[in-house]
């Protein structure tokens, strides 16, 4: 009896949004897949199949999107980089190649369907691109490499449209245009990158975005197919954490950090009562959360609160009751924060309780998201752009932590290829939001000019926002709050 009452619930119609926004599905009896926080980076608990149909919805959207695959490795090296951490829990869809990965999901509470091999969605992505008439475009770390990967698909593949290659992208100049220019010509709708070096993911991070290419599909610590389609997990020489000793080791080291971040979180079968909206307007949605912010708390209503359309007001959540969030719940902010922050928009979390602070910091994420005592104070601090600003040429970004001496030069590339990216796309202001920006010295003081300086010769204007009284006392004892700060002229 109960395969007939799923072969019934199957059969009714299902609006063509369902499997995007929780619509329908889950009075049919199917449980919505919510993605799994491990290490502060929220995986996305998808088959390859419906991998395949998600990356379609992207591309018929025309907008561009980041989808990367991560592996145990990966993450492990995310914990001492907060720039790689940040891409990762920053990216659109982040998928997962590793058992050990999918065994900790198990952990907590909500188990991975599948690995999502690289070579498995190759092949289905070429398939569909022949199907869909899509152009692919390949980059890749080697020359070599890609070349033989081109071959190989067409061999494959022989109606599909490459419509460009690229390599090698280690010798590429962070301040090069040349691979820009490359995919701006051959305008494809698919972007498949190849690449075994970890710096390259700050360079894809920030440069995706410009190339308005809908889908940019990036395996990082893989090599291009050379030999045949299975071997695309191989490792190339240079790349590292391959063999089956360096993948132990890595599984071994991964074990005490995930113990760590278990013993944060509570168990995931916990219910109650879950979020709730309370008010809407154009601009602002606030919505409180109920004392449990956990898997089975989502399973009531998940359709009310799909991060897969894009969010069109600010989110203020109310999280000052939450006594229970698991991995699900940890998952379910960092992804709505992400896209948030895609479409321009701010999510900010309400007086969070003790058990979602610790849980956040134990990920290692608490800085990435934006707090306020009060949803009061929280429209207080939303951004409005300055009078006689044209709608559509405003662009921002948010400097975290702390900017010193030892990290300047990493701000500077990143923020110079942030405002090189939007000066490309049409903007002619930038404000950076220093809200959680918790210290600078001379240094990072001495970077606010040259940011400026650097944004009068791309012709746009760069404004400073919402400093902390530390860093407003710093400038201030350089002489320099005038110039930088919001309102200057």
């Amino acid at each position: 009896m109960a395969f007939i009452r799923v072969m019934k619930a199957a059969s009714l119609p299902v609006p063509a949004d369902a499997k995007s926004s929780g619509g329908d599905w889950p009075r049919l009896g199917v449980r919505r897949a919510w993605p799994v926080a491990m290490l502060g980076v929220p995986i996305e608990n998808l088959s390859i199949s419906a991998t395949v149909e998600r990356v379609a919805a992207m591309v018929a959207t025309r907008q561009p999107h980041l989808v990367t695959i991560t592996t145990a490795a990966r993450l492990l090296r995310a914990q001492s980089d907060r720039v790689a951490l940040r891409h990762l829990a920053d990216a659109e869809l982040v998928l997962s190649d590793s058992a050990a990965l999918k065994l900790a999901s198990w952990w907590f509470g909500n188990p991975l369907r599948t690995r999502v091999r690289p070579a498995e969605l190759t092949r289905r992505l070429a398939q569909l691109s022949v199907l869909r008439g899509w152009r692919v475009f390949l980059l890749g770390s080697s020359a070599q490499e890609i070349a033989a990967a081109e071959a190989r698909l067409r061999r494959r593949h022989p109606k599909l449209q490459i419509a460009g290659t690229f390599a090698p992208l280690v010798e590429l100049n962070p301040e090069s245009t040349e691979a820009d220019e490359a995919i701006a010509a051959a305008g494809p709708d698919l972007l498949l990158v190849w690449s075994d070096s970890p710096a390259l993911d700050t360079w894809l991070a920030a440069r995706h975005a410009a190339w308005n290419v809908p889908v940019c599909l990036h395996f990082p610590g893989c090599s291009a197919p050379r030999r045949g389609e299975s071997q695309v997990r191989r490792a190339s020489p240079t790349a590292t954490g391959r063999s089956w000793r360096e993948r132990l080791r890595n599984a071994w080291a991964l074990i005490p950090r995930l113990w760590q971040q278990r013993r944060c979180l509570s168990a995931g079968r916990r219910g109650g009562d879950g979020l709730h909206l309370i008010r809407s307007d154009a601009a602002w949605i606030d919505v409180v959360a109920g004392q449990s912010l956990t898997r089975s708390s989502l399973d009531q209503e998940p359709g009310s609160w799909s991060y897969d359309v894009m969010p069109a007001s600010h989110c203020a959540v109310d999280v000052s009751r939450v006594k229970h969030i698991d991995a699900t719940g940890v998952a379910f902010l960092a992804r709505h924060r992400a896209a948030c922050r895609r479409a321009n928009r701010r999510l900010v979390l309400i007086a969070p309780s003790t058990a979602v602070h610790r849980a956040l910091a134990d990920s290692q994420i608490l800085e990435f998201f934006e707090t306020a005592a009060t949803a009061a104070e929280a429209r207080q601090r939303a951004p409005r752009p300055p009078a006689g600003a044209v709608a559509g040429v405003m662009r921002s970004l948010a400097w975290c932590g702390e900017i010193i001496a030892a990290n300047v030069d990493d701000v500077w590339q990143m923020t110079s290829d942030y405002l090189s990216n939007f000066t490309r796309a049409g903007a002619t202001l930038v404000v950076i939001d220093l809200a959680r920006l918790r210290l600078v010295d001379n240094a990072g003081a001495a970077l606010m000019v040259r940011v400026k300086q650097c944004a009068r010769r791309l012709r746009t204007e760069v404004l400073f926002a919402h400093p902390q009284p530390q860093v407003q006392q710093r400038l201030q004892l350089a002489s320099l709050d005038f110039l930088l700060l919001e309102g200057a002229q």
